[in-house]
């Protein structure tokens, strides 16, 4: 169907307050992503890292094939993602708020794709607009419009992956399958391909490819086997630097990933608590998606029923649904493992469209009367920014470890000691997350210290070798000291005091300022007191 005939279709049949109320909620949407991106934009020590990663591919031609560490020791995630940072890094001069203005364009441009899959699905343009609304709306998707990490390019790549998995399934139906054969073979290819990709962005994610028998045995797909190839030869390329990191590295991965499997087989979660996990983290995908409400699962679950309740008997829609479910299921086989990454909020990205296709078909195929679904909908769309609203005004991000990690403050904190240093050379000593690792401070001060006053500070910490960063280290020899603490999730008590107390041995506290969650102590060096050696 054309654009033409699909915006004729939109204004004939869609009540025109429907209409107004998409539109509010889309522009509302855009608008409050582009705020929050100007004040909240996360930077912590993942995004540090991988700026430095990305500015060493494109400034020293370093190549990479190991991507960014994950927490089972000697597995690594697709290198994909420091090749995709490198150009906007380039552009940006290694600005990160140009690079998360390249990557927010990129996360609203998956929203089309997104209402066409919808469409594709289910054939119905209400389906397929609501569920664009409802996928912008989500607080989910607008911490994911400003936050740079690598499960980010699994965002970008679901939208496609669903799409070529169901135009592939949906072409079993045709009769003459001779003559698709040519057109399968490369949308399997794609298939592969983007599965490949889809791997980049977390290898967690390879859990995904479990579904692809299911589906064939669901939809009795019968491939060729020149079918079969195309699909290895794309998912293969999919994962090419995976392949070469195992050479280069003697499995290393591969042998990290079989400890991890066989010590969570040797000691299995119990199916009770299996279940309740399961229970727990469906609730907690729907609150912050399509159903940001208290015992959010018990209202999906009522929408399910009273769908069912009205026996719809349109089998094109039933296949539809079968095709989501299959791809939701996989959440149910992660919670088979233990693991901190099901713990966090980017392990919902490759269900966050899904559920909201599915909850889009649901409140069109349920709701009959068209002002109740207009006062349910509004409910839900206030609901979604006031969520999304609270996050921001409590500085919380569900994908980032630290509360208030954000880039304004920090810039803030640079821009603070320099002035009140007037032009004088400074030590620093920061407490971080991770601890002793100070990458994130040496890339903001590079990037923002350096250029506009023209020197670095002292690093006055832990020795830093071994971890990116350029700043020198230094511990005495300044009249300024600076102590900065990020906000302290996931850092010890003890670490902090422990710090501050080695700090109380050399210096003393001139002032004590917050900003947001940080904390920085001004402070001048006293040579009256001991000075201690800081390994």
């Amino acid at each position: 169907m054309s654009i033409y005939r699909l915006k004729i279709e939109l204004f004939k049949k869609l009540p025109r307050y429907i209409v107004i109320l998409y539109a509010i909620a889309f522009i509302s949407s855009i608008s409050f992503a582009i705020f929050a991106l100007s004040k909240q934009l996360t930077f912590g020590f993942d995004q540090a890292r991988d700026a430095y990663e990305a500015y060493s591919i494109w400034h020293n031609h370093d190549f990479k094939i190991l991507g960014p560490s994950s927490d089972l020791p000697g597995v690594h995630h697709g290198v994909l993602w420091y090749y995709l940072l490198a150009l906007p890094y380039a552009i940006g001069s290694g600005n990160p708020e140009v690079v998360a203005a390249i990557f927010f364009v990129l996360s609203f441009l998956t929203i089309p794709l997104s209402a066409y899959l919808s469409y594709k699905l289910f054939h119905n343009f209400h389906v397929a607009l609501l569920t664009a609304v409802l996928y912008a709306s989500s607080p989910l998707f607008q911490a994911f419009t400003r936050w740079l990490s690598n499960p980010l390019i699994a965002l970008y790549v679901v939208p496609f992956l669903l799409f070529f998995l169901w135009k592939y399934i949906d072409k079993q139906k045709t009769v003459n399958k001779r003559s698709i054969l040519s057109e399968n073979k490369y949308v399997i290819g794609l298939i592969g391909l983007f599965f490949g990709i889809f791997i980049q962005a977390d290898f967690a994610f390879g859990l995904f490819l479990i579904i692809l028998p299911i589906y064939w045995f669901v939809y009795k797909i019968s491939f060729k086997l020149q079918e079969f190839i195309f699909f290895w030869i794309g998912f293969l390329f999919g994962i090419f630097t995976y392949v070469l990191a195992e050479v280069r590295f003697s499995g290393k991965a591969v042998l990290g990933m079989i400890d991890f499997f066989s010590s969570s087989l040797s000691s299995p979660r119990s199916p009770v608590d299996t279940i309740l996990l399961v229970v727990e983290r469906v609730n907690d995908l729907l609150s912050i998606s399509i159903l940001p409400f208290p015992y959010a699962i018990l209202l999906f679950v009522v929408l399910v029923i009273m769908f069912l309740l009205k026996k719809s008997k349109n089998t094109n829609n039933k296949n539809s649904i079968v095709f989501l479910v299959i791809w939701l299921s996989t959440f149910i086989v992660f919670y088979l493992f233990k693991s901190g990454f099901l713990h966090s909020g980017f392990m919902f990205v490759p269900f966050l469209l899904p559920i909201t296709i599915i909850g889009s078909y649901l409140l069109i195929n349920t709701i009959t009367s068209l002002k109740f679904l207009v006062a349910l909908l509004t409910l839900v769309f206030l609901a979604q920014f006031y969520t999304s609203y609270l996050w921001f005004k409590t500085e919380y991000n569900p994908l980032s470890v630290q509360y208030g990690i954000s880039l304004s403050l920090e810039k803030e904190i640079i821009r603070y000691t320099y002035e009140q240093s007037k032009g004088e050379r400074f030590i620093i000593v920061t407490i971080t997350n991770p601890l002793h690792i100070n990458t994130t401070w040496a890339y903001l001060y590079e990037t923002y210290g350096q250029k506009k006053y023209s020197y670095l500070p002292y690093y006055g910490g832990r020795a830093q070798r071994g971890y990116l960063g350029n700043l020198s280290e230094r511990q005495f020899g300044t009249k300024y000291r600076y102590v900065i603490v990020e906000p302290t999730t996931g850092i010890p008590d003890y670490f902090i005091q422990q710090i501050i107390s080695e700090e109380n041995t050399v210096s003393d506290i001139i002032e004590e300022k917050k900003f947001g969650q940080f904390v920085v102590q001004k402070r001048i060096f006293r040579e009256n007191k001991s000075q201690i050696s800081i390994q």
